[in-house]
């Protein structure tokens, strides 16, 4: 049956109503979409111009780890070839600290993070956890996963660096944090004191004890360097500036000059050293005595042909309490019929040296002091290699023989035949390849400040005395007498500042510093509670049980971690939190311990750890708010006209 027209008519004209209806009501809800869109983007925008704003009353902080990172050319085989870090120390936290208290007054920058604008820092706090190590910090990973957190910068990576311990150069890590360089501005004001004048002409005058002692013999011919020498064998010996830095024993001792009473020379008088002088190496194995002081048992001297000349045991003066034959390999029974003694082996030493010997070996140093002898010519193998990028880092002799001469030595215990023997073959593998082969810093690949090896030691003669220039620039590049205490600086600077710990060695504080003794951690804890953003600076000294019988107390570290989540929660805004774990100290006897092999575990001991933050949790905030509304905005990201997705807004 047919519908009437009218019918038909009547039903599309509903469904053409009903279309335009859905076409407006789309429309108005697609302008309604760009307006709300329209709205964010601007909200966005303000919040981003806002969070700039903020940014630049903010400090923050940038680790650049990754500027400090050399390639070590010096390693012939390519699979071992790697980007390294340099050794870090604890004058590198002093220096965070330093910066962060007093910005660019201090101008020793640290070198492995940026501090932008640290006058906007409110507090900074310095937490040390004593006795825990690199080592322990490894083992114990689980325990410290929470308290990392902490520490987690935005791309989830800990702002943190290893440093080694103060305990391997037998010091504390309060003494050794305590001793700042001065500055240039400083040293101008002090060499024109008087009392510094003074003391400059003292040194003046006892130098020329020793340079009375050198001739030189004008009927020498001046031998070029020898055919298979690369480089003149001068160049590589150390002068003054740098065997007083590395404690050689010399014929002036200002800090204590009844140290060097006892010594005696070499030789009678000396000659000048000439591009064909002699090489000797010399080598020897030391015990503890009844007094706690080293004691030459063993030595060996060597010529640059290899040979040994003269190898000796030799009778100690004082009872030996420690053999420490797992080094030495020297027992009671050595050294039981020996009558040879130390000026019996210094007379054979004078005998067989030349008065233009070069004498090499490995932290020579000790070896003289041990022997109780000046020689004015030296060359160190500890300091013309260097495969850490850093010049206060030695490498060791059973490093370098193994990397440089492709054998290994002390295995077992030492044997100072062997020693002497690869010492000189180091040095004359140096003198054939060149001043940069198997020196990271030499040959520029790292960005460390250069310690040339330069001005040979009989460049200084009797005129040096009346350089004034040469003596200040002199006394200022050994730093004798010329050091600041940290904890006066900040009194000098008008920082308000606490420190808290158990006991409170007074040689390290100035008499009006503001200190605060704690019995145990707990009392710490609170006390620094108490000090919170109340001091511009804080530093709290924790300490952690670890022995070798019981190893770690875990539930003391455990506590220590929980007191330090909860100090960050108390911290105001723009503070800086520094936690360092200082290595374990010399009490614990970890070295009685270590097996022979186990020389990485014994690296990680002697390693400490320091972790860095600054507190900002408005600047959080914003950022999360502005990620939340981004991704808004621009789900899946922010695209340009052709689809490619934008990188976000960032400061």
């Amino acid at each position: 049956m047919k519908r009437p027209i009218s019918e038909i008519d009547s039903n599309v004209k509903e469904c053409f109503d009903s279309s335009k209806k859905s076409k407006e009501n789309g429309d108005n809800s697609e302008s309604s979409g760009k307006m709300d869109r329209h709205s964010l983007e601007k909200e966005l925008s303000a919040k981003i111009r806002l969070k700039k704003k903020i940014i630049m009353k903010k400090s923050k902080l940038f680790m650049c780890l990754d500027e400090l990172k050399s390639f070590d050319k010096s390693l012939e085989n390519n699979d071992k070839m790697e980007w390294t870090l340099p050794q870090f120390f604890i004058q590198d936290i002093q220096r965070v600290i330093l910066f962060s208290l007093i910005g660019n007054q201090f101008r020793f920058y640290p070198r492995w993070c940026k501090i932008l604008r640290p006058a906007f820092l409110k507090t900074v706090n310095l937490i040390t956890i004593n006795n825990v190590s690199e080592y322990d910090h490894e083992l114990k990973k689980e325990k410290f996963k929470k308290f990392h957190k902490i520490f987690l910068n935005q791309k989830k990576e800990l702002n943190s660096i290893e440093f080694v311990s103060s305990n391997v150069n037998g010091n504390d890590f309060l003494s050794e944090f305590v001793s700042v360089p001065i500055t240039q501005t400083q040293w101008m004001k002090i060499r024109d004191q008087d009392e510094f004048k003074i003391k400059r002409n003292q040194v003046v005058k006892q130098y020329k004890a020793l340079f009375e002692k050198m001739k030189n013999d004008k009927n020498m011919a001046k031998s070029e360097t020898s055919d298979l020498d690369k480089i003149p064998r001068k160049s590589l010996l150390l002068n003054v500036v740098q065997m007083i830095r590395e404690d050689y024993p010399l014929p002036f001792d200002l800090s204590n000059s009844d140290r060097v009473k006892e010594y005696v020379y070499s030789k009678e008088s000396y000659i000048a050293v000439n591009n064909s002088s002699p090489l000797f190496s010399i080598d020897c194995e030391m015990c503890y005595n009844i007094d706690g002081e080293m004691e030459i048992v063993w030595l060996a001297l060597a010529n640059e042909n290899l040979e040994c000349i003269y190898e000796t045991f030799v009778k100690p003066r004082r009872q030996i309490q420690n053999y420490l034959t797992h080094i030495t390999g020297v027992n009671e029974l050595h050294l039981k019929d020996i009558t040879i003694d130390l000026s019996d082996v210094q007379r054979k030493i004078r005998e067989l040296l030349p008065p233009d010997a070069i004498l090499c070996g490995q932290s020579l140093n000790n070896d003289l002091h041990a022997l109780k002898m000046f020689h004015p010519y030296v060359i160190d193998t500890s300091i013309i290699f260097n495969v850490s990028g850093n010049r206060d880092v030695k490498p060791s002799l059973r490093k370098l023989s193994a990397q440089f001469l492709g054998k290994l030595i002390q295995e077992s215990t030492h044997n100072p035949v062997i020693d002497a023997k690869s010492s000189l073959q180091l040095v004359l593998l140096k003198l054939r390849q060149g001043l940069d082969f198997g020196d990271v810093i030499v040959n520029g690949c790292t960005n460390v400040y250069k310690d040339h090896v330069a001005m040979p030691f009989e460049g200084f003669d009797n005129s040096f005395k009346d350089n004034v220039a040469s003596i200040s620039k002199f006394i200022y590049q050994t730093g004798l007498n010329i050091e600041q205490n940290f904890f006066q600086v900040l009194i000098d600077n008008s920082i308000k500042s606490v420190y808290i710990d158990k006991e409170i060695p007074n040689k390290n504080f100035p008499k009006n510093f503001n200190t605060l003794r704690a019995e145990d951690n707990k009392k710490a804890f609170e006390k620094l509670d108490e000090s919170l953003n109340t001091n511009k600076f804080t530093w709290t000294q924790f300490y952690v049980d670890n022995n070798q019988q019981n190893g770690l107390d875990d539930n003391e570290l455990t506590q220590v971690l929980k007191y330090i989540k909860k100090i960050y929660k108390k911290l105001d805004d723009d503070s800086m939190l520094v936690v360092a774990l200082t290595g374990r100290s010399e009490k614990t006897g970890f070295t009685d311990f270590l097996g022979e092999n186990d020389m990485d575990r014994f690296n990680k001991l002697n390693r400490g750890r320091c972790f860095l933050t600054i507190k900002n949790l408005e600047l959080e905030k914003m950022e999360k708010e502005i990620k939340e509304l981004y991704d808004t905005v621009y789900p899946g990201g922010k695209k340009d006209d052709l689809g490619v997705i934008l990188p976000e807004d960032n400061e």
